[in-house]
Parts: structure tokens; sequence; C-alpha cells
């Protein structure tokens, strides 16, 4: 009888231990959500500023081609040689463009960094590196479209037509690695997610972690003869 009970302990504690691993198991769509809900701060506050940065490059672009020298020396400067005026016909504010492609390159590389360290946390990749960043480079494209329409009557410059390329480029490879991301990697995480949580419903419902368990018999009875 001792025996037989420890037996009993043993089962019942092994249908148990089995019953709490099936529900406590994590699927990867739930490891995903995980990852970003509990990402760092500070990754965070890079990628909304790295898109910011990104931003600030595309509005400022359109500056180098739209507004006029302030600077007579530098405009008498310029038009001395033939080198001098390409250059003055090409770009409006050679500064300014400087600065617009300091940004454009500290917010691109920012960004490329984040997403080779965090690549595999699809879904935060989505939401803080590819959408914000198509949109901004889409806000790129429009302010650039408004700028040669509004102060060139529709001719493109040469800059123009490079802003037109970079940002359409951009809003391009945003939306392209979004689509994949969204269509073609987290897509199948959510269904197999949605299998497996079926599966665990379906194995839970016919699973009794003691009322399957082999009891002893009851020792027979004993009857008394007077």
């Amino acid at each position: 009888m001792f025996t037989q009970r420890w037996q009993v302990r043993i089962k019942v504690g092994q249908r148990v231990h089995d019953c709490a691993s099936c529900s406590n198991h994590e699927t990867e769509y739930t490891r995903i959500l995980k990852e970003e809900a509990q990402m760092n701060w500070r990754y965070n506050v890079s990628a909304s500023a790295a898109n910011w940065i990104l931003l600030a490059g595309y509005l400022v672009v359109p500056a180098t081609f739209t507004s006029l020298n302030d600077s007579t020396a530098v405009e008498k400067t310029l038009q001395a040689n033939d080198a001098g005026r390409a250059v003055l016909r090409t770009i409006r504010n050679p500064p300014l463009l400087a600065i617009a492609c300091l940004f454009f390159v500290v917010g691109a590389t920012l960004l490329g960094y984040l997403f080779v360290c965090f690549r595999k946390s699809y879904s935060w990749v989505v939401n803080k590196i590819f959408l914000p960043g198509c949109m901004n480079a889409v806000a790129g494209l429009l302010t650039t479209l408004v700028s040669v329409l509004a102060n060139h009557s529709g001719e493109c410059s040469i800059m123009a037509i490079m802003t037109f390329v970079v940002t359409g480029t951009t809003s391009g490879i945003f939306l392209i690695l979004s689509i994949w991301y969204k269509f073609f990697l987290i897509q199948p995480v959510v269904a197999e997610d949605l299998a497996e949580s079926h599966g665990e419903t379906f194995q839970s419902s016919h699973c009794s972690c003691a009322n399957d368990v082999d009891l002893p018999s009851p020792p027979p009875a004993y009857t008394v003869r007077h």
C-alpha cells in the first residue's frame, strides 16, 4: 500500500507538470510582441531621433534649389569662372546642401545600425523603422514636388531631380521592407501562433491531470465468520 501511494503521487505530479508546461509554452509571435513591449527606451528614442533627422534632411534639401543667394559677393565669385557658374546654376545654397547631406547620412546610418541589431524583432523594426521612414520619405517627396511647382513653375533643376530620386528610392525601399516583413515574415508567425493556440486548446480540453491517474484497487473485503 505504501509503494502504491507513492506511485500515485508520482503520476499525479507528472501529469500536473505536463499540463503546466503546455499552458506556459511561449510561441514565436508571443516572443516578438514581448520583445517590442520590453524594448529598452533608449532604442525607441534612437529610432525616433534617426527618423526625425532623416526628415530634416528631406525638408532642407528643397531650399538648396528654391532660394536665391543672399550673398552678392558669393554670387560674383562664382560667376568669375565656368565651374562657379555651373555650381551656381545647380546649387543655390551650398551650405544648406551640406547640412542636408549630413542629416541624411546620420539618420540613415543610425537606422541601418538599429535594423542590423534588431532585425529579428519583426514587429519593432516595422513599427519603429520601416513605416516611419517610409512616411518621412513620402513627406520629403511631396515637399520637393510642391517646392518645384510653386517656385520654379514646374521646371526641375539637377538638384530637384536628384532629390526626387533620393526620396523616391528611400520611400520605395522602406515600403518594400515593410511589405516583406509584414506579409512574408510576421504573417506566417501569426498563422503558426493561431494553429498552436488551437492545438493547445484541444489538448487542454482532453487533458485531465488527476482524473486519469490509475488509482490502486482497494483491498479485498474480508468477511468474518462466526
